[in-house]
């Protein structure tokens, strides 16, 4: 598709009619908000929030695209979700006729569901000083990287902003322009190379959407949540730890070893004794010297854990056990404990 100047699709969007998808029908764009495009603009596309006129009826929102973007990859990943549910991707339908402009053209848009909640980046943030809520949004972020990789999709641009945590405390995927799914072409080339601060130092030099493409940016995050969920001092804003975008690393950081191991992020998490914070920072440091397609998702890194031993006597009758395979007492049948 064409180029299509911002101020035509902001002087359409709110005109009645114009809004094109029956599956909008009933909706307008929330009050102001279409007024303030910046706010929801990316690189590609403007997302507008709607409402329908019946408000126990959920928002969506219209998404079109303002610079040269491949259809047919919009088409793709609209048609593989439609047959395969992700929790972690929002319902997706794309429209050839979208939005009609004041000069009679149609141009092309996605119909979603609009999301109620905060960026990963803001959140964490925000709940500095919680951090049971920060670990638990690092489990939810590693039970999301573990169901897109038994699907076989990523979605080539993950990021603090990329990520919301919606008001229920679940993880939601948003923005899906470099999404990679199953059945798409092997030579799809990529619209961006993800967010400064994220990225592995040679994806630059990736041409092509693949299956791979989050796995290093998968273990910067949940690092980087494993390491705020410790210490949540490093997420105030004077701190010089979390940026205007990025987690923990900057975009710098993350370009060689030596940048690496002298960076701050390196030294504060280098400085947590937890073994599985030493497990990950180790393993993001081998990322980095390491071919891109060789960087493990964080489902696949063996997490070192603490060993565990077998207690020597019954902590309920005292008898010793003379078997280290035996679970239960054979003098009184209390379970064997544990400790580590």
């Amino acid at each position: 598709m064409k180029s299509i100047e911002i101020p035509k699709i902001e002087d359409a969007i709110g005109k009645p009619g114009r809004i094109l998808p029956k599956s909008l029908d009933g909706y307008s764009p929330i009050d102001g908000a279409y007024t303030l495009y910046e706010q929801y603009a990316g690189s590609f596309c403007i997302v507008y929030p709607l409402k329908h006129v019946r408000k126990s009826i959920p928002d969506k929102c219209l998404r079109v695209w303002y610079n040269i973007v491949d259809i047919n990859l919009v088409k793709t990943v609209s048609n593989y979700f439609k047959s395969r549910r992700c929790p972690y991707v929002m319902n997706y339908e794309y429209y050839d006729e979208a939005l009609r402009l004041d000069s009679g053209e149609k141009i092309p848009g996605v119909v979603m569901d609009w999301v109620h909640g905060k960026t990963l980046h803001s959140y964490v943030k925000d709940n500095r000083n919680n951090s049971a809520a920060i670990t638990k949004v690092a489990s939810q972020f590693l039970e999301m990287a573990k169901s897109m990789k038994s699907l076989g999709i990523s979605h080539g641009d993950l990021s603090g902003d990329n990520i919301m945590v919606r008001n229920d405390g679940t993880l939601m995927l948003i923005d899906y322009d470099s999404f990679f799914v199953p059945g798409m072409a092997s030579n799809v080339l990529q619209t961006t190379m993800g967010t400064a601060g994220y990225q592995h130092p040679r994806r630059s030099s990736s041409r092509y959407l693949t299956n791979w493409l989050d796995n290093f940016s998968q273990q910067v995050i949940y690092l980087s949540l494993l390491c705020y969920a410790k210490n949540g001092r490093l997420a105030q804003e004077d701190s010089g730890y979390i940026g205007d975008k990025e987690l923990l690393f900057q975009g710098m950081d993350l370009m060689t070893d030596s940048a690496f191991i002298s960076s701050k992020g390196y030294k504060v998490c280098n400085g947590i004794k937890d073994s599985k914070i030493q497990s990950l920072l180790a393993e993001l440091r081998k990322s980095i010297g390491a071919r891109l397609d060789l960087v493990k998702s964080i489902a696949d890194i063996e997490i070192e854990k603490p060993a565990v031993r077998l207690v020597p006597y019954c902590i309920k009758c005292g008898y010793k056990f003379p078997n280290p395979s035996h679970k239960f007492c054979i003098m009184c049948g209390a379970e064997r404990l544990q400790f580590g």
